[in-house]
């Protein structure tokens, strides 16, 4: 079986190769077919149901549950039982349910286990005793409740944790993902009693206060920095530079946050939670029908919030003032077009330009509105039915719009790039890396003010050796003599910060042999261009930590890094990082 502590990609198989794989992993497990409508519960067996929630950075979610009976020592013929996750779900966690013989359980580990194309992406995370065990009866529901896993960071290593949450309500996920199966609420039972409740309730609360990623980062009106974490946590750097801890009360992601010129908030993310504050008030539960994906929250001017919000090829506008009272506004179906709060449609899409014909089926997975160039443009990335979101970008459709009023004016860019970010004092674009990209990561685009087209950032860095002079690509060794200028390649491993229009800070990978192991790894550099990333130049300025290389380009007048993937630390410099200041620590627990 493929397993490990770290990701590993299994490289291109042969069928016999992979058959004989798949049989390894089946004949050591029983593989326990998930919960349908088919499904026929017999008499000696109960149901299972779980939720799984990845808390960290690594963005493939865990679809496997693997369960050791009480009994597994006792016969070779006795062997684990391994439920696969709902599929289909658009979201970052994972649900599990599955009829199972009655009898004592523990929960031996959780794997995420995935395949694209030729390549196999496996990770796994495993239990200890002191997790608990649970009893499956017949007839009756055993809900696990959430299943969280989190790397727990420890100096320049992470500790695997996987810790547990009793469902808010009883069967809650049963009731919202397979609402055809009957049972009684009142015999729904969960984990059995123990006394580490409180040591279990402990490690939670640590692990939410210390997010080892964010899913969100937005810049208020009021020049306050907000990071949406995991698990229901929001972190806020105000104007003056000091940091505080929001939560709202969720496990599940959320992907998005808005604040007004009042001061109002919300955020919202997955199964349609939103969560609104007003200013000088307490949060506020306004989520809707958990199917809808909420893609982007985003305030009006009259300080009523917009959700993009989608479920399959719909996405919908949905305006409310904050008591929950949500309406349509507008609509986009893949391939068809926009549609008014009548359901008439205002813009086609549709190849015949009548919105009538079917075309392929598309489901939405990505979507963005971002302010470029003066005007509102909304990104749309739709899916083929057969395709994942996890490894495919997708098409992409753009539109100019007017927010206020939603009305489509036209067809967004025509230059290719996918979207739009903030990166100091100036905004780049993003292109999608195409096939033959050999680090696999997008390109950046400047726009030339001058001409108003946008200019791909270079990823290479060209130097001579000794005292000659780089001129344009190659060496300038007098005399009329050239000589070719070293080419040194190199991925961003994050988005340039510009000081101006012309001056910007990065942090890039590079591919380094280690003095100490001999091996080739990619190593962190800060580097620095003055024409705007025509050509870059390495500094001898440092990092601060190890596994800290995220700038956040937000700010303009200072850089700030972020240990994002490895802990909740974050570093600030004023002097384009010469020096750097610890400004937020990760709690050590």
């Amino acid at each position: 079986m493929i397993s490990g502590k770290t990701w590993a990609r299994v490289g291109v198989l042969t069928l016999a190769a992979l058959a004989t794989l798949l049989a390894g992993c089946a004949g050591q497990v029983n593989m326990v077919p998930t919960l349908s409508e088919e499904t026929v519960v017999q008499p000696n067996q109960g149901l299972m149901v779980a939720r799984v929630v990845n808390a960290s950075g690594y963005p493939l979610p865990f679809n496997q549950l693997t369960l050791d009976p009480e009994n597994l020592n006792e016969s070779t013929k006795i062997k684990p039982e391994r439920l696969s996750a709902l599929t289909d779900q658009r979201n970052s966690s994972t649900v599990f349910a599955a009829p199972l013989k009655s009898g004592k359980y523990a929960l031996s580990s959780i794997r995420a286990f995935h395949s694209n194309g030729n390549f196999w992406y496996s990770r796994f995370a495993s239990t200890t005793a002191k997790f608990g065990t649970f009893e499956v009866s017949p007839g009756q529901v055993t809900d696990l409740g959430t299943i969280i896993y989190y790397p727990k960071s420890q100096g320049d290593r992470y500790v695997n944790m996987l810790m547990r949450r009793p469902a808010a309500e009883p069967a809650d996920t049963l009731q919202r993902y397979f609402p055809f199966y009957d049972f009684d609420l009142d015999a729904v039972s969960g984990w059995d009693q123990d006394e580490r409740d409180m040591e279990r309730n402990t490690a939670y609360v640590s692990a939410a206060r210390n997010p080892v990623t964010y899913n969100d980062k937005y810049l208020a009106p009021d020049g306050s920095l907000y990071f949406v974490g995991k698990l229901g946590i929001i972190i806020k750097r105000d104007p003056q530079g000091d940091w505080q801890l929001d939560a709202v009360h969720t496990n599940i992601d959320l992907h998005t946050v808005a604040a007004s010129e009042r001061g109002d908030l919300v955020v919202a993310g997955e199964e349609g939670k939103v969560f609104v504050k007003p200013a000088g008030g307490e949060w506020q539960d306004r989520s809707i029908d958990h199917r809808n994906y909420i893609h982007q929250a985003l305030f009006t001017d009259d300080n009523r919030v917009d959700l993009l919000t989608s479920r399959d090829s719909l996405l919908s506008v949905m305006r409310g003032s904050g008591d929950g009272d949500w309406q349509t506004v507008a609509s986009f179906r893949a391939g068809y077009g926009w549609y008014d709060a009548n359901n008439d449609i205002t813009f086609s899409t549709a190849s015949d330009n009548s919105g009538k014909r079917a075309p392929s089926p598309r489901d939405i997975d990505v979507v963005s509105l971002k302010r470029v160039q003066g005007r509102n443009e909304l990104f749309i990335r739709t899916l083929a039915r057969y395709e994942s979101h996890l490894f495919s970008n997708g098409r992409l459709e753009t539109f100019l719009v007017e927010p206020e009023t939603w009305r489509i004016t036209g067809s967004g860019n025509t230059d290719e790039y996918s979207s739009v970010i903030d990166a100091g004092n100036t905004q780049l674009a993003i292109k999608e890396a195409g096939f033959w990209s050999w680090d696999g990561k997008p390109d950046f685009l400047r726009l030339n003010r001058e001409n108003n087209r946008w200019e791909e950032i270079t990823t290479r860095i060209r130097s001579c050796p000794g005292d000659l002079q780089l001129q344009g690509s190659s060496c300038d060794a007098g005399n009329g003599r050239e000589y070719r200028a070293e080419v040194e390649s190199f991925s961003f491993s994050s988005t340039p910060w510009f000081k101006n229009s012309d001056e910007a800070i990065a942090i890039a990978l590079f591919r380094e042999k280690s003095a100490e192991t001999g091996e080739y790894e990619r190593v962190p550099r800060i580097i620095e261009t003055s024409d705007g990333g025509k050509h870059w130049s390495k500094t001898d300025r440092t990092l601060p930590a190890r596994y800290c290389g995220t700038l956040i380009p937000d700010l303009k007048d200072h850089l700030l890094l972020t240990c994002k993937g490895g802990s909740s630390d974050f570093y600030e410099s004023f002097d384009e990082g010469e020096t750097w200041q610890h400004v937020r620590q990760h709690e050590n627990f």
